[in-house]
């Protein structure tokens, strides 16, 4: 899945944006602007949105997957950091294998792999 349509982009965004106006917003998470000025979609919104989709039954998201998924939108694209600084950084709770984070079930998660765990709660470090 390299992919998605325009529609299902807006679509998983849209639920990303009510989510944060209801749950995160006032705990100092940022929700990323979905396009920039010229009309092009912003890599961190990306990122979410691949991350998000069949919310809630989000699966685990291997670093190679998250790249070839960018690459669609972006050329050469070599190296995704997104999705590890958008839980650290700004919050999302987004498990990260690297960090050696652990599935909610207490599985350890792959190195080099991603999970969305919800969009309800900040990243327990998040600060």
């Amino acid at each position: 899945m390299n992919r998605m349509s325009d529609a299902e982009i807006q679509s998983i965004y849209a639920r990303i944006a009510t989510y944060h106006a209801k749950y995160l917003a006032d705990k100092g998470v940022k929700l990323p602007a979905l396009k920039n000025k010229q009309g092009e979609y912003i890599k961190d919104a990306l990122v979410l949105v691949r991350l998000a989709k069949n919310y809630p039954d989000t699966d685990v998201v291997s670093k190679e997957d998250l790249t070839a998924f960018m690459n669609a939108f972006y050329n050469n694209v070599v190296d995704v950091q997104q999705a590890r600084h958008l839980s650290m950084q700004k919050g999302w709770n987004v498990l990260s294998g690297t960090r050696g984070d652990r599935l909610p079930n207490g599985e350890k998660l792959d190195s080099g792999s991603y999970k969305l765990v919800d969009l309800e709660n900040v990243y327990p470090a998040f600060r």
